[in-house]
């Protein structure tokens, strides 16, 4: 009724510090498989697209960005996502989230890890798929051209004031699209904001990421 076509639906692993070489599931915060089957089917059921978005969490309160890979983690992650996207497949998923915000794990030292995350994704899920890149993360990714959209949790600041002028918010969206719109002609991809949101307080426009802000 409000117009939405399209909708995420996130699955939290988890991972006791950033240096955790393991992922597992939560038991209070993992979906149970029925669970993401029903709500994919309902989505369906009332005419939305749906796109499953792995996250992995850190439990310690540190930010997934942060974390240190290994080739442990990344044999632990692949045994997860190549599931899901099993489960996508299954279940006529429109779009596959191979990761979110996984910045120190996206550079060019990690890449035949990630070719062979996805080449494993593309055996088991026939959809397309996209990476969830943090603001800052988008031009270092070292992947894109194994995948059919660029995502970008577009959280950008835009205005360094407590409480900025309609104005000066556009002046800082406009310098954001620019620059995205110059490095998209390097990769030749579509670009999905995969996440966006500014609270209703003061200095959101400054860092929209935090969770409390003076």
């Amino acid at each position: 009724e409000v117009g939405v076509r399209n909708i995420a639906i996130m699955i939290i692993l988890i991972q006791d510090t950033i240096e955790e070489k393991t992922i597992s599931i939560d038991p209070k915060d993992t979906p149970e498989d029925k669970a993401l089957i029903h709500a994919v089917n309902k989505a369906h059921s009332l005419g939305m697209k749906v796109m499953l978005k792995p996250h992995v969490d850190i439990k310690d309160g540190q930010w997934r960005g942060d974390i240190i890979p290994s080739p442990e983690w990344f044999s632990s992650y692949k045994d997860y996502v190549v599931y899901y996207a099993k489960l996508a497949n299954e279940y006529n998923v429109e779009l596959f989230s191979i990761g979110t915000e996984l910045v120190n794990t996206t550079t060019s030292n990690w890449h035949s890890a990630w070719d062979d995350i996805i080449k494993e994704i593309k055996g088991v899920f026939s959809g397309p798929l996209v990476y969830d890149a943090n603001w800052d993360e988008y031009k270092t990714v070292a992947f894109w051209d194994k995948l059919d959209f660029v995502g970008i949790d577009a959280y950008f600041p835009l205005a360094q004031k407590r409480n900025p002028e309609y104005d000066q918010i556009k002046v800082g969206w406009i310098k954001c699209t620019d620059e995205i719109e110059r490095w998209q002609k390097t990769i030749n991809k579509p670009i999905i904001f995969t996440e966006i949101g500014y609270r209703s307080c003061e200095f959101a426009a400054t860092a929209p990421w935090e969770n409390s802000l003076n």
